[in-house]
């Protein structure tokens, strides 16, 4: 049942007590609810006193460090991360029975399944132990939860749910990174916004999640010891931060740069910490990647600041969700159409497909296509994200998730109001200029600075951005073709702007 409790302590209350061994639990809390704190200060003192064996399984390092921490080498308590339990179940090993299993942030499912393929083993494992109370935990995987629901006929009174306003968010704003043009110097809206901050701002700090390893080591060009940075420790960067956070859960310096590393599982509970920068795409990353402030009051408020991806990002997502579920989707409903189309190139297929495997048969002694059906969950419903960014705004998508109270506390960047004066001013120098087509690629380049942008650039959508960004002008095509022979315009069209108030 959804309550508009706290903490999931409140929601849980003693309930926990009655749970069957072997039922399935589902904890779908946003960040900030006490879903771990339940399991260390009600749950795992309850099996002590029970006697019974408890298995916390983990995505991240630093979340698995923090844990052991927590434990305090409690008997019949083992934090494991997903990726060691994958490694044993590769080798055909398995951990000991346990009779409770924490799934925690079980969105790691999703979230990992396109570049690690051992995904499967370790969700084939936990689902299989009918023997042990299962304890899903995230705040991120509401799609996950519908099919662990649908597929495990979970009741309502095993399902907890806990949703939190981001009341603490005081203004949030949107940038753009202009596009750059082959072997064009990548120029970064980020730093400058960063950079004012640092300048007008005595002590407030700075949080930054980059999308790649790429732009953390460009960040770490710009910033050099002036920053900390963090990223997987496989990376093996060498700036890479371990103690980024410091043990009393601060950021340890004032500019901080991370990958998904940090995405989840860790809290930075810092009144300093006014501004986080999210150039993240995934809206249940983001929601993540906000949640690691933990206010400590009502007074402890900060600003978001989100990277609006272009329309060639938005596109090129959408062809790879299509390219990983169409062999699937022929495989689901028409296996020997699959054979035709795809058997002279499955070794290629399943190299680079994270829905469809091969698993070998031993009854026929063969390796047989299989689908694995959480991969194929997640790639429909990246698929249904994508189309309804295209068929409104990410900005749209972003607020249907995170709240739509939090439109009012949209803000203007100063950076962006230039801009987009610049704009408006490029417009009104050019109302009635006939605009040949050696201007119009101007034209299009002005729209980009100012973050108006498309996979095509024509009259009419070039028409549909100025609608869409409330701009009082229109860009005609002319009727007829120009006919003075002067400057070698003869016989061409040209296109002119005007504005959309004295259009009849």
């Amino acid at each position: 049942m959804y309550q508009e409790e706290k903490y999931m302590s409140e929601v849980v209350k003693e309930e926990y007590r009655n749970w069957p061994l072997g039922s399935m639990i589902i904890f779908d809390a946003d960040t900030n609810c006490g879903k771990t704190s339940f399991v260390y200060d009600k749950l795992i003192p309850y099996l002590e006193e029970e006697q019974q064996t408890l298995l916390y399984l983990s995505n991240r390092i630093k979340l698995k460090d923090k844990l052991k921490l927590r434990t305090n080498n409690r008997t019949g308590v083992k934090v494991m991360l997903y990726q060691e339990l994958q490694e044993m179940l590769k080798y055909k090993k398995e951990p000991q029975h346990y009779d409770y299993i924490v799934v925690d942030e079980v969105h790691y499912f999703y979230a990992d399944v396109s570049f690690n393929r051992y995904t499967r083993l370790a969700w084939e494992y936990i689902t299989r132990q009918t023997g042990s109370t299962i304890i899903f935990m995230s705040a991120t995987a509401s799609d996950l939860f519908s099919m662990l629901i649908e597929n495990f006929d979970i009741p309502k009174e095993n399902i907890y749910q806990l949703k939190k306003a981001h009341s603490q968010v005081d203004k949030i704003y949107f940038y753009h990174d202009k596009r750059r043009k082959k072997g064009e110097k990548k120029q970064r809206v980020l730093t400058a916004i960063i950079d004012d901050i640092l300048e007008n701002s005595a002590d407030e700090k700075i949080l930054v999640f980059l999308k790649s390893i790429s732009d953390l080591d460009d960040m770490h060009k710009i910033y050099g010891k002036n920053a900390t940075y963090y990223c997987s420790k496989t990376r093996k960067q060498g700036y890479r931060d371990e103690d980024c956070i410091t043990g009393n859960e601060e950021m340890k310096g004032r500019l901080l740069f991370t990958t998904t590393a940090l995405d989840n599982g860790i809290d930075i509970k810092d009144e300093r910490l006014k501004h986080i920068f999210v150039e993240l795409f995934e809206i249940d990353t983001v929601v993540q990647a906000i949640g690691r402030k933990r206010p400590l009051n009502e007074n402890d408020t900060y600003n978001l600041y989100f990277l609006e991806p272009t329309q060639q990002a938005i596109h090129g997502f959408r062809r790879n969700c299509e390219k990983q579920l169409e062999p699937a989707e022929i495989f689901r409903v028409d296996r020997e159409e699959f054979d035709l189309v795809y058997a002279p190139k499955i070794t290629e297929i399943m190299a680079e497909n994270r829905i469809l495997y091969m698993e070998y048969d031993e009854e026929s002694g063969k390796y047989k296509t299989e689908i694995y059906g959480v991969a194929y969950r997640k790639y429909r419903k990246d698929l249904s994200f994508i189309q309804r960014v295209l068929a409104t705004s990410y900005k749209t998508v972003l607020y249907s998730r995170l709240g739509e109270e939090l439109k009012s506390k949209e803000a203007k960047l100063e950076i962006s109001e230039k801009k987009e004066k610049r704009f408006e001013q490029f417009l009104s120098d050019n109302v009635g200029v006939k605009i040949f087509d050696e201007r119009k690629e101007e034209v299009r380049e002005a729209f980009r600075e100012c973050g108006l942008e498309a996979p095509t650039m024509g009259l009419n959508k070039l028409n549909d951005l100025l609608q869409q960004a409330n701009y009082s002008y229109v860009i005609k095509r002319s009727d007829k073709k120009e006919g003075e022979r002067k400057g070698g315009k003869h016989g061409k069209r040209w296109w002119t702007i005007e504005r959309t108030e004295s259009i009849a």
